[in-house]
């Protein structure tokens, strides 16, 4: 498993590269969207890429609910847990024309704004969209 320290965060994966994305995604996030963010602050934060086997499992025990997804996210009075399937996200990417790398940027930015306590909404959409485009015109990825 591997670790990083934001600023007030401790950031667990078990995917070095999806490690070190969102972490800048958490640094970039913090100066855009500071009050937001501090909904998060002093939480550890696990992010565990798995198979869609084991998402749909987690996505049936958590949520009732018997389908595929590309993340689920958890959150609890000091840990957020943010579990996402790489193989769902490449599909995702290729469903909807996009580059992989874009949809996993998309996917990480869903699940810290649910960690910061948004539910599915329009409202969610929008920022998430919004983000992604500034933090892909800030070319730091």
């Amino acid at each position: 498993m591997y670790k990083k320290l934001a600023k007030s965060n401790i950031i667990y994966s078990n995917n070095l590269k999806v490690l070190n994305l969102f972490y800048k995604i958490l640094g970039y996030f913090v100066s855009e969207y500071h009050d937001l963010a501090k909904k998060i602050e002093d939480k550890k934060i696990y992010i565990q890429t798995l198979s869609i086997k084991k998402i749909r499992e987690l996505k049936k025990m958590y949520f009732n609910i018997d389908n595929f997804t590309d993340t689920i996210t958890l959150i609890y009075d000091d840990s957020i847990f943010i579990f996402i399937c790489l193989n769902v996200i490449y599909n995702n990417s290729r469903k909807y024309k996009v580059s992989y790398e874009e949809e996993l940027l998309r996917v990480l930015i869903h699940s810290l704004l649910h960690s910061c306590g948004f539910s599915e909404s329009n409202e969610m959409l929008i920022i998430q969209e919004e983000f992604l485009k500034k933090l892909k015109n800030k070319d730091t990825l």
